[in-house]
């Protein structure tokens, strides 16, 4: 994802919640918190997903300061709300019901 899609798509998302996943190809953890995402987004619908690979889009990892992968951070109105690591679905279900109201 190129910068100017990523900016893009947190413009288009307006007061929608933001779940943006920084992962690598490496990452072993990241093998199953994706897969736990993909399952997210049938029962969260309004919250757009975003996966952003570290080594492919430095920039955007650097700006958020991310050290470790998988990373995960919860925006709203292009705004960071929180920063994550989050390794399973039962962890990233949590962090959305907790941003989604």
């Amino acid at each position: 994802m190129l910068e100017e899609d990523f900016n893009a798509q947190l413009a288009d998302a307006g007061d929608n919640i933001v779940l943006a996943a920084f992962t690598a190809v490496w990452c072993g953890p990241c093998r199953f918190a994706l897969p736990a995402m993909q399952k997210l987004e049938v029962e969260f619908p309004n919250v757009v997903y975003l996966t952003i690979d570290i080594d492919q889009q430095e920039d955007i990892g650097r700006y958020f300061g991310i050290r470790a992968v998988p990373t995960f951070i919860v925006l709203r109105n292009s705004q960071k709300i929180v920063q994550e690591i989050a390794r399973n679905e039962r962890q990233l279900r949590e962090l959305i019901q907790r941003h989604i109201n």
